[in-house]
Parts: structure tokens; sequence; C-alpha cells
């Protein structure tokens, strides 16, 4: 007996453990515990008693069995209706996505309004300054070294730099345009040209909006210059104000400082442009992606136990029960099915059919095919739960004789070695 328990953990150990194959079952409650027991008490007190022949393919056909029926049970535990439609497996839609985009954040406390809608007639702008335009092979401001503040919120950055003799004004905007940038400091410079040929300092802030103040930034003179390069180059001249974004969310008037914002903590919403008298509509749209995977989990994980039933040429298990369970439950659900994207091959395979699960998601009846789907997955996590008690019912054993129709006596050991008493977790 030592020798058998020993074998079937060293099993677990070398095939399972570290690879966190369960994720809701690797964990019991007390009472959970106390069921599983109880099960395997009632299992064995109507069971008759067994002569089973436990070499090492027979206990590894059994675990793999146990294993292959837990993470089917996590699949059909998590694949239904409700939870394939809650707010974890949808994503935000827009009815115009060119003049509102959005994103759903996840958060389950921002899905109670799920729809609005969003008319906007001002976007938010940064503000802009643009400087002097100078002749741009000349430099009308005396050599030497310069420094400016720029003021953003309650800071204040200075910057340095040096004009040489050798220098033009093309030659000190690019200087600050580079110097300024490389800065970081939340505002982006670049030189533009006029139709003439002259060229300018523009100075544009990463942030839009206003609240308690006109501008978002300003810029000062060190008085120690030689000269006055603000007043030279205009760096403080504001061609564009910073300004709110003005939209109406249900009719109600709202402003943001920002073209991105977030709605009841749920959503993300981001302004492209506005939409004069038309209203773009937000709301929840079925993730297909997560929808398929839940799909394919489903099927991979049904079709690994129907080639461990059909594949088992070793003789160790009754493969025979097995099909015969499965193909049960194949045959009552194939119709219904069928027509909610899932099918089976001539293998006794499940197959998920993407573009017509694409169809039902896009014509509003997903819903109706995953009731038939959860339907099916039921009968599935019945079978799987009759498994993981007591996966010694799909071994090949001989029977002694039958249980004291009297008084019953339970039989634990037959089971307890490869399920309720053994757990990955514990490993």
């Amino acid at each position: 007996m030592i020798t058998m328990i020993s074998t079937v953990y060293n099993y677990y150990l070398t095939t399972y453990s570290g690879k966190n194959n369960l994720v809701n079952n690797n964990a019991h409650k007390k009472s959970e515990l106390r069921e599983v027991y109880n099960n395997i008490l009632r299992i064995s007190r109507k069971s008759p008693l067994y002569k089973i022949k436990l070499d090492e393919g027979v206990r590894k056909y059994a675990i793999n069995l146990k294993e292959s029926a837990y993470a089917l049970k996590d699949v059909t535990d998590s694949l239904d209706a409700d939870s394939l439609f809650g707010s974890r497996n949808k994503k935000a839609s827009s009815s115009n996505e060119e003049k509102i985009g959005a994103r759903y954040l996840g958060n389950e406390a921002g899905s109670e309004d799920s729809d609005f809608d969003i008319q906007v007639s001002h976007l938010a702008t940064p503000q802009i300054n643009t400087g002097n335009f100078l002749s741009q092979n000349k430099l009308s401001i005396p050599k030497g070294e310069y420094s400016f503040d720029i003021n953003i919120d309650d800071y204040s950055y200075e910057l340095q730099f040096k004009i040489n003799d050798s220098d033009n004004n093309r030659v000190l905007q690019d200087r600050l345009a580079r110097l300024i940038n490389r800065s970081d400091i939340g505002i982006t410079a670049e030189v533009i040209e006029s139709r003439h040929g002259n060229s300018a300092l523009q100075l544009t802030s990463q942030t839009t909006g206003v609240a308690f103040k006109s501008q978002i930034f300003s810029i000062d003179d060190n008085p120690e210059n030689p000269g006055s390069i603000v007043n030279y180059l205009g760096l403080n001249q504001m061609t564009t104000e910073p300004s709110s974004a003005r939209f109406l969310l249900n009719g109600i008037e709202k402003t943001s400082s920002s073209n991105t914002f977030t709605i009841n903590k749920g959503f993300e919403i981001t302004l492209h442009d506005t939409t004069g008298d038309d209203t773009v509509h937000i709301g929840f749209k079925q993730d297909f992606d997560s929808l398929m995977d839940s799909l394919d989990d489903l099927s991979s994980r049904y079709n690994y136990i129907v080639d461990m039933a059909s594949g088992n040429s070793s003789g160790n298990g009754d493969a025979s029960r097995l099909i015969r369970e499965i193909h049960h439950i194949a045959k009552m659900h194939k119709s219904s099915l069928e027509s909610a994207g899932l099918s089976f091959e001539e293998n006794g395979h499940l197959k998920v059919d993407n573009a017509l699960v694409s169809q039902t998601v896009n014509d509003g009846s997903i819903k109706d095919s995953l009731n038939k789907i959860t339907a099916f997955k039921n009968d599935l996590s019945r079978v799987a739960d009759n498994i993981t008690i007591n996966p010694m019912h799909y071994v090949n054993k001989i029977m002694i004789s039958y249980p004291n129709p009297v008084r019953s006596f339970s039989n634990p050991y037959v089971t307890s070695i490869y399920t309720g008493m053994m757990f990955n977790g514990y490993i």
C-alpha cells in the first residue's frame, strides 16, 4: 500500500506539480472537502467490491483522467451566459470611432450606466506661443550667455544657452527648440517658416484646458542677459489660448480640461473631433476574443478527454463506459450546439465555428446561443464531477461481490488515493 501511494505522489510531482493546471479547484474550503469525503463514502457504500490491477499504467490513467476532468470543470464553471456577458468580458463601443473613442477600464462600479450619448461642441486645446518671424540668415542680438525661465503651474525651469558670433536667427531657433524638447518639461518646440521665408520658434503645451489660470505657461527673461532674448524672439506671444472641451453627456452640459477623461470611473473617453448636431452613442459590446478563448478552452478540454477515452489502447481504462457517457451528451445537444457555432466532427471532437459565433455576436443572438451552450456544459460538468470523485469507475476491474443490501460498508480506499483525499494544492 505504501509503495502504491508513493508511486501516485511521485507521478503527481513529476507531471503536475508547479504547472498551476487548476485555477479554481486547487484550494477548497473545509465544507467543500467534507462534501467530497461524504460523496466518496456514499459511492463506496453503493458500489460492489472490485479487484483492480494497480499497475503503473492504471495509476497514471486514473490520475490523468482526474486532472483532465478538473481542467474541464474549471472551464465549464466559468462558461455561462451571465459571466460571459458580465463587464469583464465586454468592451466599450462607440457609434462613431472617428469622432469619439471609448475604452472600458474594467471597473465594476462604473458599469451601472453602461449606455450614454455624447455631443461635442468644442475640443480641449493647448496653449500655443508663436514667436517673431525673423530673417533666417541674420542675427540682431549681442553674443554671450543667456538664460530664461519657463513657468508651468508652481514650477519654474531655467534654460541656459550661448550665442556665438557665427550664429544666425535660424541656428539660434533650432538650438532653443532642441533644448526645450530635451528638457521634457511639458512643452513641445518647433521652428516654423512663413511664406516669405522667415522663421519663428513656436511653443505648444502638452496639456490642454484651463482651470483657474488663463495660461498654462509663461516665459521670463533673466535680467542679467546682455539683451532681452524673450522679446527678441517673441517667446511670450500667445497666439492660441488654452481651452477646455465642452460637450453634452445625456443632454447635460459638461467640460473637461483634457480630450481624454473617464466617465463613472469605468469608461475612458477620447474626443477626436466635434460632432456638430449629431450625437455619438457609447455602450458595451461583447468581447469577441474573450468569448472565443472560452469556447476554445471548452473544446480543447472536451477533446482531450475524448482522445483519452477513445485512444486507450493499453487496456488500462474502461473506455467504452466513458465514451458512452460523452457520446450521449453530444448526441443530446448536437442540434442546438450547431446553431450556436459548435459542431462535432467524425472523430468525436468538438469544433468551434468562429464565423458562426461572430455572426451571433453581430446579430445579437449570442446570448440565446450561450444559453444552449450552458445546457451542454452543465451535463459535461456533471460527468466531470463523477470523474473527479471516482476515476476508478472508468478503470478496468473485476467485480468480486455486490454490496450488502441490508448493511452497507464503505470502501473508501478504492477512490481515496486518486481523488478526494489528495489534491494538487497540498504538494
